[in-house]
């Protein structure tokens, strides 16, 4: 953990292992079971499993080593977490929207630069922008972008971040980047 590398090496590391089990079913000639597995996807150690009737479930424990402990995150039938997405069915359909976990913790993170420190603070306000980009494809709904930013700014101005110059960003942003959140069908640029 912590090198460069690391995040490749894990996942090369547990793609032997599913690759190896996929083979193994295919060789048995459990072909459903395989196809119900192929609903799976992981980004390192996060795994999500969609229409799967439940096996991946039954079969994690079969697929991967044992000391990689796989928790269920799932909040209910209907409602989970993966990576930053909260991911919902509701009336049939997937909903999705920004989810931090370090909102769970019961102590305060500091995740954002603070200006009141010796930093460059072009490169700050570029956080600004990245993260806008972010939470635009992570929401949904103009609804939950929209929180999103309030709660970042109110966060950065805390941190020494100037109002009127997160708000030009903000315009830059919306200008630069129509075809991002054109999806919410809504004008995001009257927000102030």
């Amino acid at each position: 953990m912590g090198t460069n590398c690391a995040p490749y090496l894990a996942n090369i590391y547990l793609h032997f292992y599913e690759h190896k089990y996929l083979k193994m079913l295919i060789h048995k000639g459990d072909i459903q079971t395989a196809k119900y597995l192929s609903n799976t996807f992981r980004y390192q150690d996060d795994c999500i499993a969609f229409n799967d009737k439940g096996c991946f479930l039954l079969h994690k424990d079969k697929i991967y080593p044992k000391e990689m402990v796989l928790n269920n995150t799932n909040l209910s039938q209907y409602r989970c977490t993966f990576l930053d997405l909260a991911i919902s069915i509701r009336r049939n359909k997937f909903t999705y929207g920004c989810y931090d976990k370090r909102d769970d913790f019961d102590f305060k993170v500091v995740n954002f630069p603070n200006l009141h420190g010796n930093i460059p603070t072009k490169q700050s306000y570029g956080v600004y922008t990245s993260q806008l980009v972010r939470f635009c494809d992570v929401n949904l709904s103009c609804k939950g972008f929209l929180e999103d930013v309030l709660k970042m700014n109110v966060t950065l101005m805390k941190q020494g971040f100037k109002h009127m110059v997160l708000m030009k960003k903000y315009s830059e942003f919306c200008f630069r980047y129509l075809h991002k959140w054109a999806k919410f069908y809504k004008d995001i640029t009257l927000v102030s």
